[in-house]
Order: structure tokens, then C-alpha cells, then sequence
């Protein structure tokens, strides 16, 4: 009784872990996850009144379409691809375990857990090394002085009004810096198209210690952000908050305070 109930609840924590590895790029919601990982239990059931392999691709492809609820094909590739590097690595570890080593079957879900463990760990390291190279400090400029906020260099920011690139600050920190909107930028969202409260606000973008960037461009005031971050970047600065030898054509350099 008590074998079956480790190989139970063992199978059910590597199911799980591999969803949850695999799904970390795409934001999947926990209890998506969990019933994902009971699904994929099913699939190893032998289940005589079928095709063995229909009833496990059926399962897996289910498992893998209600990790997110609106799962986009692009999401849904990167979630395949990864579900199968993950499973193809445990694979390998496992056929190495039974031929080349005396660790007993005891010890196989640990191994197994260990791989979507690593490529969770791997994954989060990596997100939180981008972040900190994408981050900057972006001083609002108010007749009080400055106001400084963490900014993010989202390349994925192509909101442009007029021409100009509109960067996206968090209603807090509009508040903090005194930015009152005076009008409003349609803007695509998961919602779809919304209009979100809007002005024009000058700050600096710092890419060095004292060295920064002065720009006047238009912002949009959203009540989620994001990236942990209180500025979303627009994507087009990249170059320019980057290297000191390049500016924008609406901004200016500036060495110092």
C-alpha cells in the first residue's frame, strides 16, 4: 500500500514540476497547473479499450492546452518545446540511473524532480539577470526636483502617438511624480483596445552612475505594469540609453546634474 501511494504522489509531484518548468515563460496559473499534471498522470494509465498511443498524445496535447487559459500559438509552441526538452532530459537521466548506477528506484522521482527543478532555477536566474541589464534609473523632472523610479527597457514596447515613442508609467508612481493626464492613447491589451490616461512628461534616463539622457516624450498611465517595475521603456531607446555616443532625435545628452 505504501509503494503505490509513493508512486501516486512521486508521479504527481515530477507532472507537476514539468508543467510548472515548462510553463514559467508563459505566467501559467497555478491550478491550471496542477490539474495539467493530473491529466498527464492519466496518460500513463494502461488503458486497454483504446489506442495507447491516441489516449496519451490526447492527454499530453490536453495537459498542455488549459495551462493558460487564452494560449496563443506562439505560447503554445514555446510550452510544446519546452514540456519536450524537459521530458527528453529526464528521459536520459533516468535510462543513465537504471544502466550505469546503483541508485535504486527509490531515489527516480527525486532524479526526475531534479531536471524541470534545475530548468526553473536556470530560467529565473536568467529572467532576473535580463532584468537587471534592462534596468535603469528614470528621474522625472518636477518643479520640486527629481523624482526616481526603476525603469525597464521593454524591446517589446512599440507604442508610438504622433510619431514619438510613449514609455508606460505605473499610476503610483504617476502620483509620486505629480504627472496629471490631460488626454488619453488607445492601447492594445490582452483586453483588447483601451484608452489609457495620457500627458507629456520630461525625464532623464540614467545609463551610467551620473551620465543620463534628457527626454520629453509622451506617457501612459496604466494601473498594471509589469516586470516589477515602476517605467516600461519604449523599445526604440534601446540604443540610445545604451550607448553614449547615440541620441535620439527627441532627446538631448546631458553629463551630469
Amino acid at each position: 500500500m505504501n509503494d503505490i501511494i509513493t508512486e501516486i504522489f512521486g508521479s504527481y509531484a515530477v507532472a507537476f514540476l514539468i508543467v510548472y518548468a515548462a510553463a514559467l515563460p508563459l505566467n501559467g496559473v497555478v491550478i491550471r497547473e496542477l490539474f495539467s499534471a493530473a491529466l498527464l498522470c492519466l496518460a500513463d494509465a494502461d488503458v486497454q479499450t483504446l489506442s495507447p498511443a491516441v489516449y496519451k498524445i490526447s492527454l499530453i496535447l490536453s495537459a498542455l492546452l488549459i495551462v493558460k487559459k487564452e494560449l496563443k500559438f506562439t505560447e503554445f509552441t514555446k510550452l510544446s518545446v519546452n514540456f519536450i526538452i524537459i521530458c527528453l532530459a529526464i528521459f536520459g537521466l533516468e535510462y543513465l540511473r537504471s544502466n550505469f548506477t546503483g541508485i535504486t528506484d527509490e531515489w527516480g522521482f527525486v532524479l526526475s524532480g531534479s531536471v524541470p527543478a534545475v530548468f526553473s532555477l536556470a530560467y529565473e536566474t536568467g529572467k532576473r539577470f535580463s532584468a537587471e541589464k534592462l534596468s535603469y534609473r528614470v528621474a522625472f523632472v518636477t518643479d520640486k526636483g527629481e523624482c526616481v523610479f526603476r525603469g525597464f527597457l521593454d524591446t517589446g514596447n512599440r507604442l508610438y502617438e504622433k510619431g514619438e515613442p510613449v514609455i508606460v508609467v505605473s499610476r503610483a508612481a504617476a502620483e509620486r511624480a505629480g504627472l496629471k493626464a490631460d488626454a488619453s492613447i488607445f492601447v492594445k491589451t490582452v483586453a483588447g483596445v483601451k484608452a489609457l490616461p495620457s500627458c507629456r512628461a520630461t525625464y532623464r534616463i540614467y545609463y551610467d552612475k551620473n551620465k543620463h539622457k534628457l527626454y520629453s516624450t509622451p506617457v501612459v498611465i496604466s494601473d498594471k505594469i509589469g516586470f516589477g517595475q515602476d517605467v516600461l521603456l519604449h523599445g526604440e531607446m534601446a540604443d540610445a540609453v545604451q550607448k553614449e555616443d547615440k541620441c535620439l532625435k527627441y532627446s538631448k545628452d546631458s553629463k551630469s546634474l
